[in-house]
């Protein structure tokens, strides 16, 4: 599970896609926190109640709207593709089900946790503290995007359609999100309560981990599927 675990997160961290979000994260944080860190009346801005929240806004925002997008384009493929190569035949030969599935989410969990610690990292040296809270609120808001990465990977089966798919979606979640918001309409409402945008705007904690259970949900249907699956 380790090796496979180890692998796909290699695989991730060489692929140009992930090499330019990180790029991309990074001058945000850093050209973002330098912004903040030269504004004396931070309260003024109405982003947030503390520096802390004003700093750590900056990458919420960018992976509030483009996190979706992020997390499918990089890793739409980690199951179909293997699948589609034939070569998860030699995987399960080697190791059980179980195990490669588990490998391939460890893999890209912590890839994504790397990608959200450097630019913490730079933001918490802006704001002169460890920004742990933060840190966990936007993991969990990605876990729910790395559940779901893994049900449409499984799903779909060839890997040139997923990639269509994702960008699809990538796009239009993050739309509906924000659209079901404070709306009245209740398809709208209804889709408030799957995506996890309606919980993170929420100031009790508990709340806030809701996304990171869909997402464990998201995998547990992902691996049922992947369970029965004849390769």
């Amino acid at each position: 599970m380790l090796g496979i675990a180890r692998r796909e997160f290699l695989k991730l961290f060489k692929s140009f896609r992930a090499i330019a979000v990180i790029a991309i994260m990074l001058l945000v944080a850093y050209n973002g926190a330098k912004l903040m860190s030269s504004v004396i009346l931070l309260g003024e801005l109405g982003v947030g109640s503390s520096s802390n929240s004003l700093y750590t806004g900056i990458i919420y925002i960018l992976m509030l709207l483009l996190g979706f997008l992020f997390v499918f384009s990089i890793s739409h493929d980690t199951l179909n593709k293997e699948m589609e190569l034939q070569t998860i035949r030699y995987l399960v030969t080697r190791t059980s089900r179980l195990s490669v599935f588990l490998g391939k989410c460890i893999g890209i969990i912590v890839f994504w946790m790397c990608c959200i610690l450097l630019t913490y990292g730079v933001l918490s040296y802006f704001a002169k503290q460890i920004l742990v809270v933060d840190f966990l609120v936007l993991m969990s808001f990605i876990s729910y995007m790395i559940g779901l990465n893994m049900l449409l990977s499984m799903v779909i089966p060839k890997s040139s359609l997923s990639m269509f798919i994702a960008i699809v979606l990538g796009i239009a979640m993050p739309v509906l999100g924000l659209m079901a918001l404070g709306s009245d309409k209740l398809w709208l409402q209804v889709t408030d309560y799957i995506l996890p945008y309606y919980y993170l705007k929420q100031d009790a904690m508990w709340f806030k981990s809701i996304p990171f259970l869909q997402g464990v949900v998201f995998a547990g249907v992902a691996y049922m599927l992947f369970r029965r699956r004849d390769l």
